[in-house]
């Protein structure tokens, strides 16, 4: 179904058209078994809720077909909406789209900053929702909604805030909806309390991410003009932004910005930072600042090394959300493998620097070398060999930190890296330097 973004319903429409295209018996098929599955000994509902945002924060935002504007700006959306259908589904049980409809439209005013609004959509216990205030509250929440995400992206030479925006953006309203789903309606309050959260995490994230650009790089009139247009256009609260309007040219040092943020939310935010570092480029500057906020947030340098490399695989899957939305290229390929050459040339450092300890590990375990050189000549690994190699991967990271990313999601990728570092005799006799293990065998068998 195309969606008119020039209708003032365009969020109704969409928003109906996903309920249209919803199964609730195939979406809970679709959710890992110890997600949908009520299990005493297992996960409770609200760890469950939470699983569901993570894995869709996480899942893949494939680009638009042919470019189009209209589709790249929706596409996230249609995803915060699926996210909702998929939280309600888990908590709230029977699938009704009338009030699931209702539902949406409270949580979508809500997170945009339309807590009256929300309040007047928001079915409660009521059977049949009021139309009116639901279609209102949706039509609002569309205005400022394209007023900041619309067109998708960031300018050219602004700072590389869309992703950012679209994470703060699905973790408000997962928030909002397992709030509610808990209680049965909306609380007031706790609304104003996640918007006010939202916006102080988004305001951080711009000021870090104006040190970590600004360093070694003073900041010229026409980049300042850019992100100060760029801090108005994200619908922070008040304070916040006056606040970041006024640190934007001169955001805080990395040790006082490490002070500011919570323990336990210090890796999120260096993940979103070290993306931005992938997509922009190498840059002795921007690396040494980012690690210097790692080590004031108490991340440990291996910690930062897996931070790093995620950054790098997920930024494969992502790159369209860094293409600049007016005049402008996306990164060359030589900015992309520079990133990625500093990203590996660090892993290989760290292997390099433990290698005897590396050694010693993986001659305990014996026949993991082989799993490694498998893995490494392309050759698939089943389900039980995945298993095996992750158990020793992560021993190995426990007697070796440095090497934490190679139990980290998406470490299995960087095995040929390991097989290339290790010294030969720990490798089985198959492998050799000229080739993979049983490349000549396979080619003989085909002559034959």
């Amino acid at each position: 179904m195309s969606i008119d973004l020039s209708k003032k319903n365009w969020l109704s429409a969409l928003v109906e058209a996903e309920l249209a295209g919803y199964d609730p018996a195939q979406a809970r098929l679709r959710l890992p078994p110890e997600l949908r599955l009520q299990d005493a000994d297992g996960p409770d509902l609200e760890a469950r809720a939470r699983l569901v945002v993570l894995r869709s924060v996480r899942q893949r935002i494939d680009p638009p077909e042919g470019g189009r504007p209209d589709e790249a700006f929706l596409s996230p959306i249609r995803g915060h909406i699926d996210l909702v259908l998929d939280l309600a589904l888990l908590q709230a049980g029977t699938f009704e789209p009338g009030k699931r409809r209702a539902e949406i439209a409270t949580f979508f005013a809500a997170a945009c900053g339309d807590v009256a609004g929300a309040l007047d959509a928001d079915p409660g216990e009521i059977d049949e929702p009021d139309e009116g205030p639901v279609r209102r509250g949706l039509a609002r929440a569309g205005v400022i909604l394209k007023k900041r995400t619309y067109p998708a992206g960031d300018p050219v030479d602004g700072l590389p805030l869309y992703p950012c925006v679209l994470s703060v953006q699905r973790r408000l309203l997962a928030r909002l909806a397992i709030g509610y789903y808990a209680r049965g309606h909306l609380e007031k309050e706790a609304a104003r309390r996640q918007l006010l959260a939202a916006s102080r995490e988004l305001a951080l994230l711009a000021e870090m991410l104006a040190g970590m650009f600004t360093a070694g790089a003073p900041l010229d009139a026409a980049r300042r003009r850019t992100w100060r247009r760029q801090v108005t256009r994200l619908g922070l609260q008040k304070l916040d932004e006056k606040e970041l309007l006024e640190r934007v040219s001169t955001p805080r040092s990395p040790a006082q910005l490490a002070r500011v943020v919570l323990p336990v939310a210090a890796q999120t935010f260096v993940e979103h930072l070290a993306l931005a570092e992938v997509a922009a480029g190498a840059s002795p500057e921007r690396a040494a600042w980012l690690e210097a906020l790692a080590a004031a947030a108490g991340i440990q340098p291996e910690e930062l090394v897996e931070l790093r490399a995620r950054a790098a695989i997920v930024h494969a899957d992502y790159r369209h959300l860094f293409q600049p939305s007016g005049d402008g290229d996306d990164l060359s390929p030589a900015d992309w493998e520079d990133a990625a050459d500093e990203m590996l040339e660090k892993v290989s450092q760290a292997v390099s620097d433990n290698l005897d300890a590396v050694v010693a590990e993986l001659k305990e375990t014996g026949s993991v070398s082989g799993l490694v050189a498998k893995a490494a000549a392309g050759t698939p690994l089943t389900a039980d060999e995945k298993r095996r190699v992750k158990v020793i991967l992560i021993d190995l990271a426990k007697a070796v930190p440095a090497l934490a990313i190679f139990a980290a999601p998406g470490g299995m990728l960087l095995l040929p890296l390991l097989a290339k570092l290790l010294p030969f005799d720990v490798l089985p006799s198959a492998w050799s330097r000229e080739g993979k293990p049983g490349r000549k065998s396979a080619r003989a068998r085909e002559k034959a």
